[in-house]
């Protein structure tokens, strides 16, 4: 058969991810929008703000999934709005604090940033502040922090590509990670220093 497209290039998991955030994203709303009206008539309920805030939550995270692990065309922008409600959803009152100028970004360029996150949260057990920088060609997280913990073949992977001798779910996005990096043809660096740490994706 002609005209037929490979799995690898079709990136199966990306689509499957993206698959299911988009199912998922409706029913999520749904029960958001089923909480707001009981609301209207059970004013201060604090079992349904408790759900609401859960709902909230995992609306945020769908968000953010569906960027960092779903199907990433190149001709696709996100913008700086939708970026900046995701973050603020997820970081903007927890333990780790984002500061990003907000701007539009080419889908691919978004699911490295919000990997790249990932990887560098993972490194902050009680959390700190992650400082974006994007320039041409150039994506740099600086990371402050009272206290870092860097799991070494994780971090040896997403910055030289050293082989994982095995993986768990809450680690994917190392090798997801690498191979964006791998994609657009950026070398990954680590640098530690006194407070933080320098993650950089450089040409």
């Amino acid at each position: 058969m002609t005209g037929t497209v490979s799995a690898p290039a079709l990136e199966l998991e990306a689509l499957v991810a993206s698959r299911l955030c988009h199912d998922l994203i409706n029913p999520i709303g749904a029960v958001g929008n089923g909480v707001e009206l009981l609301q209207a008539v059970m004013p201060g309920s604090a079992e349904l703000q408790l759900i609401d805030e859960s709902v909230r939550l995992a609306m945020d995270k769908v968000r953010f999934y569906r960027i960092a692990f779903g199907a990433a065309s190149p001709s696709e922008q996100i913008d700086a709005r939708q970026i900046t409600e995701i973050l603020q959803g997820l970081y903007g009152s927890g333990r780790i604090r984002i500061e990003w100028p907000p701007r539009a970004l080419p889908r691919p360029q978004a699911r490295l940033m919000f990997l790249a996150i990932q990887c560098a949260e993972s490194a902050l057990p009680v959390g700190g502040t992650l400082t974006i920088v994007q320039e041409e060609g150039c994506l740099r997280i600086l990371a402050e922090a009272r206290r870092m913990r860097f799991e070494p073949a994780l971090w040896a992977h997403l910055t030289t590509g050293a082989p994982l001798a095995e993986l768990r779910p809450a680690e994917v996005h190392f090798p997801l990670a690498r191979r964006r990096a791998e994609a657009d043809g950026l070398a990954v660096s680590l640098a530690e220093r006194e407070g933080g740490f320098d993650l950089a994706f450089t040409a």
